[in-house]
């Protein structure tokens, strides 16, 4: 992914690459916030760490990379922060595994 997508890149490219990708699925756009520490960190909503996190950027896409399975299946995406003019300024990467 960092190989398609770099820092400084505006929303409108980060979009064009990603529907190109046939491995990767646009979760969400959200044109009105950026990407919350909750989302990054599997920290619950509302729960004190969580409840007042900061917001990185203006603009954020969520992605989905992909699937592996090791012992669990392990599912990969990306958030991505945008500025104030629609530029990336932050990737964060999250993996998540299906518990059994």
């Amino acid at each position: 992914m960092l190989r398609s997508i770099s820092i400084g890149m505006s929303i409108g490219e980060v979009i064009c690459i990603a529907e190109k990708n046939n491995g990767w699925t646009i979760q969400h756009i959200n044109e009105n916030s950026g990407v919350g520490l909750h989302a990054t960190l599997l920290i619950p909503v509302g729960s004190p760490l969580g409840f007042n996190d900061p917001i990185i950027g203006e603009q954020s896409i969520r992605l989905h990379l992909g699937t592996y399975r090791n012992i669990v299946r392990v599912h990969v995406g990306a958030f991505l922060a945008f500025d104030e003019n629609s530029e990336l300024i932050e990737i964060f990467i999250r993996k998540e595994r299906d518990l059994p």
